[in-house]
């Protein structure tokens, strides 16, 4: 905080921001358990679990989108949780929501602006045994406010400004990795970038209290090996925080849709997909890889039920903030703990 105070945050803004942090909960942000996995396991076709699933976004908050998007529209003037400053961000003409609305300040997107918010969320829910005093916990401001706690972090992402600013703290252990093909062993490192295959990761049990990924699981081959592995380098009491494409319109269906399947021999065969909304094969923009990187799945109300079979119980929030730059109707944020 002592950072915010430093570089731009007047005393006005730095006073409603505490108070926002302390009593305010996000517009419609929901928190919702699946059901043991005892439950799950029982469920052909969880439609209990539609009782669970967060509101659709609101009318006004449509509203206020479809206004900011509009050519003529002015930058979002909003608080910026991972530079800790007071920034803009510029939505006119944003055909994706989501991936857009970059920050002048961090250079964060929507969707990463989320991931930090989910975080602190987290941070502030493990409380004490994180090392974390709980009252100071809730009055987080920003990323800055994280500096010095004893906790342990695997970050699935090395190269976006969430990392960035992590990359800057003290923590008990921080660690940043990225996935590059070809690589054979987890651990290792190319250049500076530590390489983890998520299915098969280097990290000994009960490693982390959190595990951060973004936009990761769905170009994984067997995403639910990858979860077992988080579930295995969490530590009691840890959490995984998240986001992945999930389909709202198939969520009565079910079944993840199957962009890819990676087969024993090596090969990739594409499909069946759900036309016409998903057509395979489909890729998604990559800062490593200029061709992209393959989606293997696309996940529906199943990753729940497998999600809670593993032994997680999951929450589910649907965050639509302006103040912290978050806009957009498709901004779940999943928190897969690991019970203690």
């Amino acid at each position: 905080m002592r950072r915010c105070a430093q570089n731009v945050c007047g005393l006005a803004s730095l006073a409603f921001f505490v108070i926002w942090t302390m009593f305010w909960d996000a517009p419609q942000s929901v928190s919702e358990s699946v059901p043991s996995a005892e439950a799950a396991a029982a469920v052909v076709r969880p439609i209990a679990l539609l009782r669970n699933f967060p509101a659709p976004q609101s009318d006004s908050s449509r509203e206020y989108d479809a206004a900011a998007v509009q050519p003529t529209a002015k930058p979002l003037a909003f608080f910026d949780q991972i530079a800790c400053k007071s920034a803009l961000a510029q939505f006119a003409n944003e055909k994706n929501i989501r991936e857009g609305g970059r920050s002048d300040q961090s250079g964060s997107s929507n969707r990463q602006r989320q991931i930090a918010l989910g975080m602190m969320k987290a941070v502030a829910a493990i409380g004490e045994g994180g090392g974390v005093d709980r009252f100071l916990a809730s009055a987080m401001l920003c990323i800055s406010s994280l500096d010095g706690l004893k906790i342990n972090i695997l970050n699935t992402d090395a190269n976006a400004a969430l990392h960035q600013s992590l990359n800057k703290l003290s923590f008990s252990r921080y660690v940043a990795s990225e996935y590059f093909p070809g690589e054979a062993k987890s651990g290792v490192y190319k250049g500076s970038i530590r390489h983890e295959d998520l299915q098969a990761m280097s990290f000994s049990d009960n490693s982390f209290h959190l595990v951060l990924s973004t936009e990761v699981f769905e170009h994984i081959p067997d995403p639910y090996k990858a979860h077992a592995e988080v579930f295995r380098v969490l530590r009691p009491g840890g959490a995984h925080v998240f986001t992945v494409p999930f389909s709202e319109e198939d969520y009565k269906d079910y079944n993840d849709i199957v962009m890819a399947r990676l087969h024993p021999n090596g090969s990739i065969k594409h499909g069946p997909g759900k036309p016409p909304r998903f057509v395979p094969p489909h890729y998604h923009g990559d800062p490593i890889r200029k061709e992209g990187i393959l989606v293997f799945t696309i996940f529906c109300s199943e990753m729940l039920v497998k999600l809670a079979q593993l032994g997680f119980k999951v929450d589910i929030q649907r965050i639509w903030d302006p103040h912290v730059g978050i806009l957009g109707p498709s901004n779940l944020l999943f928190t897969a703990w690991k019970p203690l």
